[in-house]
């Protein structure tokens, strides 16, 4: 009677096997061995199946789905849910009508350079305008805009110069008057009196080699402090 007992027990031991194969060894219910209770076997508790723990599927964590992290939901990273990729610059063509009032808003950026505005009120720029001249001018240049107007090469350099070209010397041309507002950005420069220059006065930024990065941002915040033209030469091969 024991034995009949005991092997009875071990059929149905043996028939529960498959049931517990199929559960996945997890005792959540949902069927996916992870023990979170959603079904996607990633163990985050999201049913995304992308284990960031934020229900969106795109795996970076931040909730908005587009996958660059910055969690607004534009897809290019820079934060500004604008999806222009700019992060908001700051240095941008104000050029507007601001009516007829004598009122000064500001120097700002005019698409070309840096100059001063007037009108009745500043809207919808006024986040854009300056105090000086000389806040424009780096503001500007630090977000990798420049004057190109002024900015050339000569002789043999590329017309379209920039940083990584290679110059014999970097030079501006610029008015006696204006010399001792140029040593305060390049307080080394070599300045003499010039025939060749329409302003009077020639003075060397640079010489002889590439120009790095950030002699290139220097440059681009000289070009818009009302200096003249802003040359890179290469006299010879």
């Amino acid at each position: 009677m024991t034995v009949t007992i005991l092997r009875a027990f071990l059929i149905l031991a043996l028939a529960a096997l498959p049931f517990a194969a199929c559960s996945g060894g997890s005792s959540d219910g949902d069927g996916d061995a992870d023990g979170d209770t959603d079904g996607d076997v990633d163990g985050d508790g999201d049913a995304d199946g992308d284990a960031d723990g934020d229900a969106d599927g795109d795996g970076d964590g931040d909730g908005d789905g587009d996958a660059d992290g910055d969690a607004d939901g534009d897809g290019d990273a820079d934060g500004d849910a604008d999806g222009d990729g700019d992060g908001d610059s700051v240095c941008i063509d104000v050029s507007g009508d601001y009516g007829a009032c004598e009122m000064v808003l500001g120097y700002g950026y005019n698409g070309t350079t840096c100059t001063s505005f007037s009108g009745c009120g500043c809207d919808p720029n006024c986040d854009h305008f300056f105090e000086t001249m000389a806040e424009c001018a780096s503001v500007c240049s630090s977000e990798g805009v420049c004057n190109d107007d002024i900015m050339r090469g000569v002789y043999l350099a590329d017309p379209d110069f920039g940083a990584g070209d290679h110059c014999d010397d970097v030079s501006v041309c610029l008015s006696e008057a204006a010399v001792e507002l140029l040593r305060t950005y390049f307080p080394d420069a070599h300045c003499e009196s010039s025939s060749g220059c329409s302003a009077g006065h020639a003075c060397t930024l640079y010489y002889s080699g590439t120009v790095t990065d950030d002699q290139w941002v220097k440059l681009c915040e000289l070009s818009f402090l009302g200096f003249g033209e802003i040359l890179c030469a290469i006299y010879g091969p």
